[in-house]
């Protein structure tokens, strides 16, 4: 924290914000009209106003959730976690159905991380995940994202990829998901560094073959998280045309 808060002295507070508007602007997309409808979601819902400040699960996705001018109708999540995304993909899009998958509970690789060799921090979250995603609109598969095309499920508007984060099953995740995204659909994958993240590869080669185009944006705006370069995270949008 006392490096972060070193490289945030060279910048200055509004940097990121004002470049963060101008590629929703080149995206099409109204940053600050996304945002109020974001705080009007979360204050109806009896959370706080956005504040990517601090350490928890809002980021700039949501805004980027917001900024989707054609509702989704269908929407898929890779990587449930606690349920906190797939329960707020609700209320953005309250008349999309969401299927969000994660790996079954007594998985090696979901209980290896996170913590959750730890019992109660495993009970815990999945307390949460289990609270967060009753809405009967969500439909919640247990399963390794690598079986995902066993399911033979239809298309989608919106995919959110936020799964394994490391090479090989990020590299399955994001083809899985580009082969089952409709025309005009978005996929957006999370917690990309550049040049050094197996997602950053992985979107360039496919970039560079013109497979895909991609955009990145802020995972978060705020200095004591981006001002480092080297711990700063973006989010790819990728819509397929």
């Amino acid at each position: 924290m006392i490096i972060n808060t070193f490289y945030s002295k060279f910048y200055n507070k509004n940097k990121f914000l004002e470049e963060q508007i101008q590629i929703f602007n080149n995206l099409g997309w109204n940053y600050n009209d996304s945002l109020k409808s974001l705080n009007k979601i979360l204050i109806k819902n009896e959370l706080d106003n956005f504040d990517d400040s601090k350490v928890s699960m809002i980021s700039q996705h949501l805004i980027a959730f917001c900024s989707i001018k054609k509702k989704p109708k269908r929407i898929l999540e890779i990587g449930t976690y606690d349920g906190f995304t797939s329960f707020l993909l609700s209320k953005i899009f309250p008349e999309s159905e969401i299927i969000t998958l994660d790996l079954n509970d007594n998985s090696n690789i979901y209980n290896k991380t996170y913590n959750r060799s730890n019992k109660n921090i495993k009970s815990d979250l999945i307390t949460k995940r289990n609270l967060n995603i009753q809405d009967s609109r969500i439909k919640f598969i247990q399963d390794n994202s690598f079986n995902l095309p066993k399911y033979n499920l239809k298309n989608f508007d919106l995919i959110w990829v936020d799964g394994d984060h490391n090479y090989p099953a990020l590299a399955w995740d994001i083809c899985n998901a580009f082969n089952l995204l409709n025309e005009n659909g978005y996929l957006l994958c999370d917690d990309i560094y550049f040049n050094r993240s197996e997602t950053h590869h992985i979107l360039n080669y496919l970039q560079n073959e013109k497979i895909i185009q991609v955009s990145y944006i802020l995972k978060r705006v705020s200095n004591i998280f981006s001002a480092n370069p080297f711990i700063r995270k973006h989010i790819a949008i990728i819509k397929k045309t």
